[in-house]
């Protein structure tokens, strides 16, 4: 697997036999060369997704997660698979390290904020530790290290 380009789940198109073995858990994450808490898209012949699992234990799991509700930012829903993921991954209490990647304007911030502070309203997180490049911006002066932040 080359790191560069991983990204977090597999798309994997299944014939309708592998789709079967698939489901009478004869295809384990080795056999696809996945990692824990790593997802996977099934798709049919067509490549249409029919089903998400995260792996767990070198088993496949279904995608567990809800929408987020708190009192800044009010209810939100995943919009796209991939958002379906980030809540899975951010709401499973044993994943406790995340990391979400995507293009601009890809709902990351949101998804994280807003999941992170109804962790905080229910009791099981007390802080954020927000990590984020500083990328320079044409035409603005480098931020180079804040004093004072930690």
């Amino acid at each position: 697997m080359n790191i560069f380009n991983y990204t977090g789940y597999l798309e994997k198109i299944f014939t309708e036999e592998e789709m079967a073995k698939f489901y009478e858990g004869k295809i384990f994450p080795k056999d696809l060369n996945l990692l824990e808490n790593q997802y996977l898209y099934v798709e049919d012949s067509h490549g249409k997704i029919v089903d998400k699992y995260r792996v767990e234990n070198n088993k496949f799991v279904p995608l567990k997660y809800i929408p987020t509700k708190n009192t800044y930012i009010d209810s939100i829903s995943p919009r796209n698979e991939e958002q379906k993921l980030a809540f899975d991954m951010l709401q499973n209490p044993n994943i406790t390290v995340n990391l979400l990647t995507g293009r601009f304007g890809s709902g990351k911030t949101l998804v994280m904020l807003a999941n992170a502070f109804s962790e905080i309203e229910k009791g099981r997180a007390r802080k954020i530790v927000w990590v984020r490049n500083n990328i320079e911006v044409k035409n603005t002066k480098a931020l180079g290290a804040l004093p004072g932040l930690f």
